[in-house]
């Protein structure tokens, strides 16, 4: 029983390899525990029965345990990839497919804290689409919609660096998050991001410039004394406002 026990143990713990050795073990075993006293290798008629069901049922004992251990692991994999799959779900923008502002603030805060506690700076941008409501207006929210998954394709491609992230913020606004990123750094990327939204060349006939345009505010943090990651992403609404005030389609600080 102890050897039976120790083969449904094994088996379990370590799959169908672990529980073949387990019971070929326990197989020998019983060829040297049933044999005749002193006679090597010679066996009752009773024994020999008893060695015949051991040898087979052994095997199948071994194979049954080791199909549940396999329907488990399996089970236990699409458990994980069913709970990977709810996660990504629970923090994606279901329109532009890129993170959502759920995301965005777990993600700020903790970089914020990040960058505070190794004394390295952190850049923030707060981006809006130039006249999205009369683009919505004009063209409809079907074009709408496709406008803001450009742009965030556009962000996508351009927020590469391990640690940078986008997100849809809200509506028609979205944000940027650079760890360990300067002004200069910052104006780089926003840089970019202005000339693929423009490279794009999206027709609005109710804009300025013809074509579908952002605004982008930018805040950098060098010096986290009495600062909190609330007041980054005012600096950077603030830079925003600056930008739109300037005639917008380009990034202030």
């Amino acid at each position: 029983m102890v050897l039976l026990t120790n083969i449904v143990y094994f088996t379990f713990l370590g799959g169908y390899l672990s529980g073949a050795v387990s019971g070929l073990v326990t197989i020998l075993y019983t060829f040297f525990r049933y044999m005749e006293p002193q006679q090597l290798f010679v066996y009752s008629d009773t024994n020999i029965g008893r060695i015949i069901v051991i040898a087979i049922s052994i095997p199948l004992m071994v194979c049954i345990v080791g199909y549940l251990k396999q329907d488990l692991m399996d089970k236990n994999k699409e458990l994980e990839k069913a709970n990977e799959d709810l996660r990504k779900l629970s923090i994606t923008d279901p329109l532009t497919h890129i993170h959502n502002r759920r995301y965005f603030d777990e993600v700020f805060y903790d970089e914020f804290i990040r960058a505070k506690r190794l004394n390295i700076p952190i850049a923030l941008a707060i981006i809006d689409i130039d006249f999205f409501k009369e683009y919505n207006d004009l063209y409809g929210h079907i074009a709408g919609d496709k406008g803001l998954r450009n742009v965030a394709q556009s962000l996508k491609k351009n927020v590469k660096r391990t640690g940078d992230f986008a997100a849809r913020y809200g509506g028609d606004e979205f944000a940027v998050v650079l760890p360990n990123t300067g002004k200069e750094g910052a104006a780089v990327v926003c840089g970019r991001i202005l000339n693929s939204i423009r490279d794009l060349r999206i027709h609005h006939k109710a804009s300025a410039f013809g074509i579908l345009t952002i605004s982008i505010g930018i805040a950098v943090c060098y010096d986290f004394e009495n600062l909190v990651s609330e007041n980054l992403f005012h600096l950077a609404d603030q830079a925003l406002y600056k930008a739109k005030e300037k005639g917008r389609n380009r990034y202030s600080y």
